[in-house]
């Protein structure tokens, strides 16, 4: 994933298992902007990080690992800079958890309400939740609560990989429901806070 978001002034990639830390540093030792830096959500250890001024914050399947994921989406909004925008992306459904999710260190499913609910009591605005890739849940609910496997076949994968394109095109951009949720919350304060505050001074309204 970091790959993709090569280009930016400044990225700081980071995880919490020293193998890993290893690896990005490797993958990346020639790429100027590009920092490798350890975070574990679960610790106020990297909370030193805020040094960088983050204006983002990208947890791709992370939260569900944590032991704690209110505690690391309260990390989160204190690494920001007010204003700044946290992305998550977790695995969607309680009612797929299984053994898919237990083979892969999976703590948890979301529910979309209770997802949203957990970054407003963390501190952050919720801008938007919505589902992806709605049409692999039922494989997932047969490889993970039927057939009780704990990873998903080689051929599958490779199957849904060049499927991909056709599914997102027949489900949409934003489906009712989905094997994985999405959320982008907001910091309070910054450049967006002071715009809000004056359009709301102009037409005579209080927050």
């Amino acid at each position: 994933m970091t790959r993709f978001l090569y280009g930016r002034e400044l990225i700081v990639a980071t995880d919490k298992e020293t193998p890993y830390i290893d690896r990005l540093r490797n993958a990346f030792r020639r790429r100027p902007g590009i920092i490798v830096e350890r975070l574990d959500l679960d610790s106020d250890d990297g909370l030193d990080l805020s040094r960088y001024a983050f204006d983002t914050v990208l947890c791709i399947n992370v939260l569900e690992h944590t032991a704690d994921d209110l505690g690391a989406l309260r990390r989160a909004n204190q690494l920001l800079q007010p204003g700044g925008r946290v992305v998550i992306f977790v695995p969607a459904g309680k009612d797929l958890y299984g053994s898919l999710d237990r083979g892969v260190g999976h703590q948890r499913r979301y529910e979309k309400e209770e997802l949203a609910d957990k970054l407003r009591e963390a501190g952050f605005e919720v801008e938007d939740v919505s589902y992806q890739n709605q049409i692999a849940r039922f494989a997932w609910w047969l490889n993970s609560r039927v057939l009780n496997r704990q990873g998903l076949p080689l051929a599958q994968s490779k199957l849904f990989d060049r499927m991909v394109p056709f599914l997102k095109a027949l489900e949409g951009s934003r489906p009712s429901s989905g094997l994985s949720l999405i959320v982008i919350g907001r910091k309070g304060g910054g450049p967006d806070a002071a715009k809000k505050e004056e359009a709301l001074a102009a037409t005579g309204a209080v927050s």
